[in-house]
């Protein structure tokens, strides 16, 4: 499938928006048969504009992808799979943040995840790591976790681990 973004009157009013501006494509595909079901997407983006009286959102140069998949033969959380992916060169609301890279693999209730971005030109950070959950626990490793404000780095030396269950809350490093 392929799709062209024409009026976003809707989508503005579900946004709380006066108005919504892109510019941009998309396309991508769906399957489902009785052994596999699996979606993916690609949605570039121009620049897309919500405005809401003198509050301005803007966005540019996005690219991004989406990739599920299942196996149709069991029905649980633990077989869905896929990854996502999402960058831009700008976005500009409160904060201007630039060179924005965030990718997302999943499987099996793990997930893995890299993420960095520049936050008004004087600040740079990124976080990679992993997580996995179940019925009662949430895991999170951060394996990487840096801040570099102009001329000072600061850089995780070791995992960091955030345990979440019922009766606790606990973070490690």
């Amino acid at each position: 499938y392929s799709f062209n973004f024409k009026d976003f009157k809707f989508i503005a009013a579900l946004l709380n928006r006066d108005q919504v501006e892109i510019s941009g494509k998309g396309y991508g595909y769906l399957e489902n048969n009785s052994e596999n079901f699996s979606i993916s997407a690609t949605m570039d983006v121009d620049w897309l504009f919500l405005f809401k009286g003198k509050d301005v959102f803007y966005i540019s140069g996005v690219e991004s992808t989406i990739d599920i998949g299942a196996d149709n033969n069991q029905f649980s959380f633990d077989n869905i799979f896929g990854s996502l992916s999402f960058s831009s060169e700008e976005m500009v609301s409160e904060l201007n943040i630039n060179s924005i890279q965030a990718d997302l693999i999943f499987n099996q209730s793990r997930a893995f995840i890299n993420a960095e971005a520049d936050i008004d030109d004087e600040l740079h950070t990124g976080v990679e790591g992993f997580f996995s959950f179940s019925d009662s626990t949430e895991l999170f490793n951060i394996s990487n976790l840096f801040v570099v404000y102009k001329d000072y780095e600061w850089k995780s030396r070791d995992t960091i681990q955030i345990v979440n269950t019922p009766s606790r809350f606990k973070v490690d490093n």
